[in-house]
């Protein structure tokens, strides 16, 4: 049996409001990272990186999709 795959990586980037240093605290930043990167896994992706610095937030994720 045949199958078809299908595997996309996706690079999102958050800012702050007006690009304000709003992530300062690292602690913070780090607990973010982690709460974002579950909500990626929740959703059937990979997450494969989260980070950022004080006024953004990027995200790389990977999905696999079999048809």
């Amino acid at each position: 049996m045949s199958q078809s795959l299908a595997k996309v990586l996706i690079h999102v980037v958050f800012s702050t409001k007006e690009r304000r240093p709003f992530l300062r605290d690292r602690v913070l930043r780090a607990e973010l990272h982690r709460y974002i990167g579950g909500i990626v896994n929740q959703l059937d992706c990979q997450s494969l990186v989260v980070g950022g610095v004080e006024d953004h937030v990027r995200g790389l994720a990977s999905v696999l999709k079999r048809y």
